[in-house]
């Protein structure tokens, strides 16, 4: 079940039951509606308030761990165990362009709406624009848009945003969380 709880209280305000676990974090568009991957192969559109369904996506071949990050367009990006990452139209999820990854994770959007899901992709069109050879699947944009992910090997990376090339790494026993940037 994915659940909304009321935040002052911990009341429960609606539980929504998909056919398999959830490991996706949701994301929460604009509009409320929240966004949400499952291991019964589904991205799920709800509306916040309610919790009713406004869209089933079609089935992937493959559990949908990883979570979604949502463009200012609305579109909605995810990836799947079966090595895809989609772009879904936030409004009705049809499948709008597809790329490839590794596993699961957490896309993150730069400023001009470039996806970084171990490559980089232009948002709307879903053009390659690098390959992330080293790259991880969890990232996080800086300010001056670098971005910073672990590697296949365990360590942080610091990848110039235009080209993928390293500025800098920092080897580490196990990284295998999101960075966050203070």
């Amino acid at each position: 079940n994915l659940y909304a709880l009321q935040a002052g209280t911990g009341t429960k305000v609606w539980a929504f039951k998909t056919d398999g676990g959830i490991y996706s974090s949701p994301a929460i568009g604009a509009d409320g509606t929240v966004y949400f991957g499952s291991d019964d192969s589904h991205v799920y559109a709800l509306d916040g308030k309610t919790g009713q369904p406004r869209w089933k996506s079609l089935s992937f071949s493959k559990r949908v761990a990883g979570s979604p990050a949502i463009g200012l367009d609305g579109t909605v990006y995810i990836s799947s165990h079966d090595g895809k990452f989609r772009a879904l139209d936030g409004r009705n999820g049809t499948v709008l362009w597809t790329g490839e990854c590794t596993g699961y994770g957490s896309p993150a959007i730069s400023a001009d709406g470039t996806i970084h899901q171990q490559h980089a992709y232009n948002g709307g069109t879903g053009r390659k624009l690098w390959k992330g050879m080293k790259v991880g699947t969890r990232s996080a944009i800086g300010p001056d848009g670098t971005i910073y992910t672990q590697s296949q090997k365990n360590s942080l990376l610091a990848l110039h945003p235009l080209t993928g090339t390293t500025k800098w790494e920092f080897p580490g026993d196990t990284v295998i969380g999101a960075p966050a940037i203070a």
